[in-house]
Parts: structure tokens; C-alpha cells; sequence
């Protein structure tokens, strides 16, 4: 009898075997020509158009090149603007439009654009920040001051941002190369803090920012990409050309800083108990914030209970960089517009 006898369980087991070979090849083959179609689908609508474009990108940015030589090449041989243009246009008509509109725009942008080209940093590339975090800033060192400062944030691990101004003594070096030592985050705040001068126009802002910055690169040898200004991006002397302002510190790769809880400590009323009382009421519930403080007295004698008070609260603390998104004014506050040389 065929049933239940052993050629009859040899067969089933070869049927069983044979079934899943088949399945299997069949299964293979199903998803192997899904991915298939997937990829192509892949490598035509996502891939293809990302590459196409980046080179797309690098041939205009060739072809620009290229015709800025030409351009270079052909005015060193006397050639007139129109003459080396009508020859671009004759050349590369293709091209031409796009030529012709950014050197429009080189040539039509404000002359302080042009000013300093070694005060340009690389723009980030992110810019985020972090939870549950306390970013302290100290404004207008160096200073004596900021040596205890450093020695509180040592105590305590904790890293903090300061924005300088001119450093120019052996002391204004030390202080400088000791918060770079220290992993603290060094800024471009201002090298003269004179509102009237500074704020006079872009051109005598850029000055006073390049002469802070290279007052920081020849203490540490660090170029420093973020500043805060004096004031505050918006303040009442700086009102009028704030805007302009702002685009160019952005323009030129930087990231600027102002404040959403200030401790108020450059007042000449501050005490102990109001910088204490403004900084954790200013903190609040916020789920991070950043903080304005100065290299005074009332600081030195107020940062250690802060960091202590904040850290019971579960809050972390750390340093700005360029990739930390930053609080930047949109309105002056009125207490800057009031009194901006109290804020500083």
C-alpha cells in the first residue's frame, strides 16, 4: 500500500524540499526585480536629479570662472568693459545673462562690502541647541574680573562664552589664551565700546570689529566666528543701520548673539540679590536660555550661586558656538533703547 508506506514519505519529502526551492526562487526573483524597480525608481527621482543638479552647480561655477579670467585677461590687455562683455556675449551666450547679473550685483553692492577680506569666517552649516541648557556669556573682558570668572566656571566644569573687547595688554593676552585653554568659547564684542563712533556708519563698525578680532588672533591664534554687539544688534545707536548691520556680519560668515535673560548687572544699582533674582526669574520655565552677564564685581560674587541654583533646577550648562542657534533681537527691547550704554 502506497499510503503511509515509506516510498510514499520519501516522495512527500522530496515534494516538500522541491516546494521550497520553488518558493524561494520564486520569492528571489519577485524581490530582486522589486528592488530593481525600486532603485531605478530610486536613481531616477532622487539620485539622479541631486547629481545632476550639484553638477550643474560646479559646471556654472567653472564657466563663471572661466569668464572672470577672461574678463581679468582682457582688461590687463585694455580692452573696455563693453568690448570684453560684447566678446563674453558672443562666446558663452548661454551664460552670458547670468555673468552680466552677478557682476551687476558685485559691482552695485555697498562699498563696505569690499572693506577687510580677512574678516570673513565659514558660515555654519547648523545651527541648533540643545535642551535643559544654560549658555552664561560674559560681556567686556578681558578684565581682572575675569580671572575669578574662570576660576568659578573651573570649579564647577562648567564651559561659558566671552564676548572681548580690545586685548592689548600682557594681562588682556593671559586672560584671553586662559579662556581658550579652558574650553570656553571666545567672541568679537568691541574694541572701543564708543557708541557714537562705532555706530557711525558700517564701515566704522567693521573697523572696530576687525581690530577685536585681530586683537583675539594674535593672543591665541584663533579666529573667532561669533560676536555679540555692543548694545545688542538693536539699541538706540544703532537703530537706523541695525539692518544692514546684521546682513553684513551674516554675509560675511559670522553668528551673532544676543540675549533672552539678562542678570541687568552693568547697572551702577546692581546688587547681589537683583542680578540673582533676575537671572533665575528670567529663566523661568525656559527650556534653555542665554544669558547676559558682564566681567563686574557683582558677577564674580553672584556666578557660583547662579551655576548652583540653575543645576538644582536640572538644568546643564554649555558654550555658544557658531552652529548654536542664536537669540537675536527683532525689535529693541525698551530697556535698550532707553539706556543702551547701561546695557553695554
Amino acid at each position: 500500500m502506497y499510503f503511509g508506506s515509506v516510498r510514499f514519505f520519501k516522495d512527500l519529502i522530496i515534494v516538500c524540499i522541491a516546494t521550497v526551492i520553488a518558493v524561494s526562487i520564486g520569492l528571489a526573483i519577485f524581490f530582486g526585480v522589486k528592488y530593481a524597480s525600486l532603485k531605478n525608481d530610486y536613481e531616477e527621482n532622487v539620485a539622479k536629479p541631486v547629481i545632476n543638479n550639484i553638477a550643474e552647480e560646479e559646471k556654472e561655477e567653472e564657466v563663471k570662472k572661466s569668464l572672470d579670467e577672461i574678463y581679468d585677461e582682457m582688461k590687463k590687455q585694455g580692452y573696455s568693459d563693453d568690448e570684453i562683455l560684447e566678446y563674453i556675449e558672443k562666446e558663452n551666450p548661454k551664460s552670458f545673462d547670468k555673468y552680466v547679473s552677478a557682476l551687476k550685483a558685485i559691482r552695485n553692492a555697498p562699498s563696505y562690502t569690499k572693506l577687510f577680506p580677512d574678516l570673513y569666517v565659514e558660515a555654519p552649516k547648523k545651527n541648533e541647541i540643545s535642551d535643559k541648557t544654560i549658555y552664561l556669556t560674559f560681556d567686556d573682558g578681558p578684565a581682572e574680573n575675569t580671572w575669578s570668572i574662570l576660576s568659578i566656571l573651573r570649579k564647577h566644569n562648567v564651559k561659558a562664552t566671552f564676548f572681548m573687547c580690545a586685548v592689548e595688554t600682557e594681562q588682556d593676552i593671559a586672560i584671553v589664551k586662559q579662556c581658550i585653554a579652558d574650553g570656553h568659547t571666545v567672541g568679537i564684542h568691541s574694541a572701543s565700546h564708543d557708541y557714537e563712533t562705532i555706530y557711525k556708519d558700517v564701515d566704522s563698525f567693521l573697523l572696530d570689529m576687525k581690530n577685536t578680532s585681530d586683537g583675539i588672533y594674535k593672543a591665541t591664534g584663533v579666529k573667532p566666528d561669533i560676536m555679540r554687539f555692543a548694545g545688542g544688534s538693536v539699541n538706540a545707536y544703532n537703530e537706523p543701520i541695525s539692518k544692514e548691520l546684521c546682513e553684513e556680519v551674516k554675509r560675511r560668515g559670522y553668528t551673532y548673539f544676543d540675549w533672552n535673560v539678562s542678570g541687568q548687572d552693568a547697572s551702577n544699582n546692581a546688587t547681589w540679590t537683583s542680578v540673582y533674582n533676575n537671572i533665575l526669574n528670567g529663566v523661568g520655565e525656559r527650556n534653555n536660555a542665554i544669558v547676559l552677564l558682564h566681567n563686574r564685581d557683582v558677577s564674580v560674587y553672584v556666578t557660583e550661586d547662579i551655576i548652583i541654583a540653575l543645576k538644582n533646577r536640572g538644568y546643564s550648562f554649555d558654550k555658544l558656538t557658531n552652529e548654536t542657534t542664536p537669540s537675536q533681537f527683532t525689535i529693541p527691547p525698551e530697556e535698550q533703547l532707553s539706556d543702551s550704554k547701561g546695557i553695554r
